[in-house]
């Protein structure tokens, strides 16, 4: 999901069930404030992605991420979307503005991220982009010990919410010239804590004549846990020298 700071309640889409804009809003800013004091995390994805011809991806994450010193440990299983060669379960370890990157048994190579986002250390939300919201319709169900934000967009909502985006954003580069037929987010909240523990997206999209169909799963968990996402030292010796750049 895209990163992003404060969000505000809807203002071209709709808002119902157990939250009144004012109190949206006030959701979204504990949220955001939460996130600013957030160092580290854990988060388990999975997605996949069929085609109407047939073809299918799919791909599951289980990250390690420390925010304060830069370091995330990734390790993904991939079908589908692999290249000649690349195996389909493999471990990535991010120090800053380099990654490790597994590529065969005991394998390594280092890979200078030339084009890091500069907002790539900075989780000041995890959940949805402002304009999902201002134009999406929105419903609140508050259950006690969790609040379930569901974000509802048709395509011409979804195409006004990333026009309504900072198309500088890198994070936005794969979106550009994708015909969004629908979107819907599930985002489960923890109130004690106002920090996400689910979030679902299903979408369907239309790319180059092909229309898609994704569905996409994240939890996040040890919010500020102790957690070591640093690279072994044996992987770093071993990568040093690679320098694929990509």
């Amino acid at each position: 999901m895209l990163v992003t700071a404060g969000c505000l309640g809807p203002s071209e889409g709709s808002l119902d069930g157990d939250y009144n804009e004012d109190e949206f809003d006030s959701l979204l800013d504990e949220q955001t404030a939460a996130y600013e004091e957030l160092d580290t995390y854990t988060a388990e994805m999975e997605m996949q992605m069929d085609a109407e011809e047939g073809q299918s991806v799919t791909m599951s994450m289980d990250g390690d991420i420390d925010l304060v010193n830069e370091q995330m440990k990734v390790e993904y299983a991939m079908s589908g979307a692999t290249a000649p060669g690349q195996p389909n379960q493999f471990v990535v370890y991010i120090d800053a503005d380099t990654a490790y990157m597994e590529v065969g048994d005991d394998e390594w190579e280092e890979v200078p991220l030339e084009q890091v986002d500069d907002g790539m250390w900075e989780a000041d939300d995890l959940g949805g982009e402002e304009s999902m919201y201002d134009w999406g319709d929105v419903h609140v169900d508050d259950r006690g010990d969790e609040v379930v934000v569901t974000t509802e967009l048709d395509g011409d909502q979804m195409e006004e919410a990333i026009d309504e985006t900072d198309l500088d954003d890198p994070a936005l580069d794969d979106v550009e010239g994708v015909d969004w037929h629908s979107v819907k987010m599930v985002e489960t909240i923890d109130p004690e804590t106002n920090m996400h523990t689910n979030i679902e997206v299903t979408a369907s999209f239309e790319e180059r004549g092909q229309t898609i169909d994704m569905e996409y799963e994240m939890t996040i968990d040890d919010y500020n846990e102790d957690i070591d996402a640093s690279a072994p030292e044996e992987v770093v010796e071993q990568a040093e020298g690679s320098n694929t750049q990509i």
